[in-house]
């Protein structure tokens, strides 16, 4: 007897009800068991759901800083990709679980030559992080930047370095890959010169508040040094290390992470006295930005020499204090550029010796902070090892000019210069308290229908230029500028 219409419906629902739990575990059998079958098993459910909205996580690749990037072995950049969110989910840069962050791809989740120390480690799959999604939140429909500092490695190449968002402990986001083409050229640093002269202490950085952690890291393996020059510890390459100053202490952290994988002993430590830093390689400071404003990729806070993290307690101040020989600090001043005429190179090179020597030679400018110049136009503006990078013609200014100095009877002597006259110098007297004879009123002829820039006493940078320009070599330039003055090499 034929079933009745009610009953044929009643059937095939209670079908229904068997045959989709039954999909459900085939799925979450064959995910388990082959993961090639697992994408079939989803086009099945995406048959018997028809319509589904989209995914939860989607990405649109919607700009970047650099598509092709060429740098120098070792060398550090910042590079930046703005992804849109398309997906149905708002995006978080923190939290336990949701957050969404680049990591390295292809391999997914691999260890890349371009690691910084300022990558995270990923401690349940021991791998590391590029960066995180630089806005707090990033609603559906909006963009979102992530940025990723790059180190270059010391092998020289080409190189593809792919990386993909991935929301934490839930899935890679569809859409979220990019590719960077890299360049690494041999970095070519001219070797330093046997004697290179007296040590100079500039202080480098001061958090805003005296308390707040201070990062240092290195690009090979460093050590850590109490004020009686007692070893503490030794860290490797990209390891980071914090200090942080608070009653009349120093608190030491050790990394979480050593030889890439995670130290459950991660140890604290206390120090009653200021706390140094030294390697054969550079230090790096990862809390300072000092980035130019033509390329912000780059970023001077990286040093040679030894970095000191002290407390002054007459100013109140803690400072990171950069103590490296003279010649090594003067590669890494930034008063002019690689592309000025090079007898000008040479004699702002000769200048700047002279004026850091003179400082030195009194026993420091700053002796309430304990160093002797700051890195700022106050003094001398240095940027450290980064800078040196990118000025080989400045680096090779300072090895041909190597320990030269203005000197006046017998006295090595300070050599002010400013950016340009009105058409003459000033006489020390006319600005400060004393009068200096070696710093009188000149002609400076290029700059007549100029208005004074800076204080107007010694050298200005721009009849500087136009003497060199005018086949003026440095040595003349500089007795020009500095009456009765005597050039020596002092070692």
């Amino acid at each position: 007897m034929p079933l009745s219409l009610t009953r044929k419906y009643l059937f095939i629902s209670l079908s229904f009800l068997f045959i989709i739990p039954l999909i459900s575990l085939t799925e979450t059998k064959v995910q388990a068991d082959n993961p090639l079958s697992a994408s079939l098993a989803s086009k099945v459910k995406d048959i018997i759901t028809p319509g589904e909205a989209k995914k939860d996580y989607q990405a649109q690749l919607v700009g970047q800083s650099h598509g092709e990037l060429r740098i120098k072995e070792n060398e550090e950049v910042r590079v930046w990709v703005d992804f849109k969110n398309v997906g149905k989910k708002t995006w978080y840069n923190s939290g336990d679980r949701e957050f969404i962050a680049l990591n390295t791809d292809k391999a997914q989740d691999r260890e890349s030559a371009f690691r910084s120390a300022g990558w995270e480690y990923k401690f349940n799959t021991k791998t590391y992080r590029p960066g995180r999604m630089s806005h707090g939140i990033v609603a559906p429909g909006d963009t979102g930047r992530f940025y990723i500092t790059l180190k270059a490695p010391d092998k020289i190449g080409k190189y593809d370095e792919n990386f993909k968002l991935v929301s934490e402990w839930k899935e890679w986001v569809a859409g979220g890959e990019v590719m960077i083409k890299i360049t690494v050229d041999p970095k070519n640093i001219a070797p330093l010169p046997k004697k290179q002269g007296d040590n100079i202490e500039v202080g480098l950085y001061k958090p805003e508040n005296n308390t707040d952690p201070i990062s240092i890291s290195g690009d090979g393996e460093f050590k850590i040094y109490d004020a009686k020059n007692n070893l503490i510890a030794i860290y490797h390459k990209n390891e980071v290390v914090t200090v942080r100053y608070s009653n009349s202490k120093y608190y030491l952290e050790a990394p979480a992470v050593r030889d890439g994988a995670y130290n459950p002993k991660a140890w604290h430590k206390e120090v009653g006295s200021f706390i140094k830093f030294k390697s054969k390689n550079t230090l790096q400071i990862l809390n300072l930005e000092d980035r130019p404003s033509w390329n912000i990729a780059f970023n001077y806070n990286r040093f040679r020499g030894s970095l000191t993290i002290r407390h002054a307690e007459k100013t109140g101040n803690t400072w990171v204090i950069n103590e490296l020989p003279m010649e090594q600090y003067l590669r890494g001043i930034h008063e002019l550029s690689d592309y000025h005429p090079e007898q000008m190179q040479k004699v702002f090179a000769v200048a700047q010796r002279s004026f850091a020597q003179d400082i030195v030679n009194q026993g420091g400018k700053y002796k309430n902070g304990h160093f002797d110049v700051t890195n700022t136009t106050a003094d001398q503006v240095y940027r450290g090892y980064n800078f040196e990078l990118q000025a080989p013609k400045l680096v090779k200014a300072a090895i041909d000019t190597a320990g030269e100095m203005v000197y006046y009877q017998n006295q090595v002597v300070s050599t002010p210069y400013f950016a340009h006259s009105d058409g003459r110098t000033k006489n020390s007297e006319d600005v400060w308290s004393q009068k200096l004879p070696w710093l009188r009123s000149v002609k400076d002829p290029c700059c007549t229908n100029l208005s004074m820039s800076g204080h107007g006493v010694g050298m200005s940078a721009q009849g500087v230029k136009y003497f060199s320009q005018k086949g003026w070599d440095y040595k003349k330039i500089l007795k020009y500028y500095y009456q009765d003055i005597g050039i020596k090499n002092l070692y």
